[in-house]
């Protein structure tokens, strides 16, 4: 072996032994994975440490309120399209223009703590002892309020009711007895897309069918509704709260008006999916009457 081959040899075995210590260190050890895109919506990104954080509050929020957690497939699902949907929306805003200001904003969540009896610093302490994160859930907030706005805007922008219908329809519902009812709802959606073709709407129907003979055997209604619905309120258990039968579509009041509290209606169809509905309470509000007695001299 001449001299510089042995120098060669001696120098890639330098190398190799370089290489495979830094291959063990404890520095390579502690190595993690950086964060990464799990989506790209338009030009805005949704991170894994987004859909983990979002995860885990959703997740703490449904344990507070009773709702089982699903398992993490099905919840990380509902999750993700959620929040595909909402930044859909956001972005559809910012176009518009529309903003939260943060005065809005603290004055939205000080009244959210003052029904929970507490001042917004209590409700802020309660949120934090829960394991919730504040800053998330106040900017959370934000964006529910923006789209709030958002959805008023596009739906008023394409009503035009004329004096007429308005007079019309008091007239119609002036003794309707939904006016003067509440019920208490939960809902699951198992959507149909536009334009679905026979062998789609034959699966969802199918599937609707599934999920409403499951709930009938027993299975809760909220977890159903987390595992199975496509409505915004399936990561609460599906549950709409209390709604005035004439603010309710009639396809709904038809579906629900024989039921008794804690009975669940079969699927029914409307444009955009089958719907199972859940009856979880009624009220009849009583309707004031005032009487005037008059004397005439």
């Amino acid at each position: 072996m001449n001299t510089f081959t042995a120098r060669l040899t001696a120098t890639t075995g330098l190398i190799l032994l370089l290489a495979a210590s830094l291959a063990f260190s404890p520095a390579r050890a502690e190595r993690r994975e950086l964060d990464h895109i799990v989506v790209v919506v338009n030009n805005d990104v949704i991170t894994a440490r987004m859909l983990d954080n979002r995860i885990a509050d959703f997740s703490k929020q449904m344990q507070l309120s009773g709702v089982a957690n699903a398992e993490r497939k099905a919840l990380e699902k509902q999750i993700l399209e959620r929040m595909i949907r909402d930044r859909i929306q956001l972005q559809q805003a910012r176009q518009l223009g529309i903003q939260i200001d943060d005065i809005t904003l603290n004055r939205m969540l000080d009244q959210l703590a003052k029904t929970n009896h507490m001042t917004l610093e209590q409700f802020r302490q309660a949120l934090e002892d829960q394991g919730m994160s504040y800053a998330r859930f106040r900017e959370q907030s934000r964006d529910e309020l923006i789209i709030q706005a958002l959805q008023r805007r596009v739906v008023a922008s394409k009503i035009n009711v004329s004096d007429q219908e308005v007079k019309l329809y008091i007239a119609q519902h002036q003794n309707d007895q939904d006016e003067h009812t509440r019920y208490h709802l939960a809902h699951i959606l198992i959507p149909v897309p536009e334009e679905a073709s026979p062998e789609a709407i034959k699966k969802a129907r199918a599937l609707s069918r599934q999920v409403y003979e499951k709930i009938k055997q027993g299975a809760r209604f909220a977890d159903m509704a987390v595992k199975y619905s496509a409505g915004r309120n399936a990561l609460k258990g599906g549950d709409l709260g209390e709604r005035k039968g004439n603010e309710l579509p009639e396809l709904f009041l038809q579906a629900i008006r024989d039921l008794k509290p804690g009975e669940t209606a079969p699927p029914v169809r409307s444009a955009s999916g089958f719907h199972i509905l859940q009856l979880i309470d009624s009220s009849q509000s009583s309707k004031l009457v005032t009487q005037t007695h008059a004397r005439h001299i």
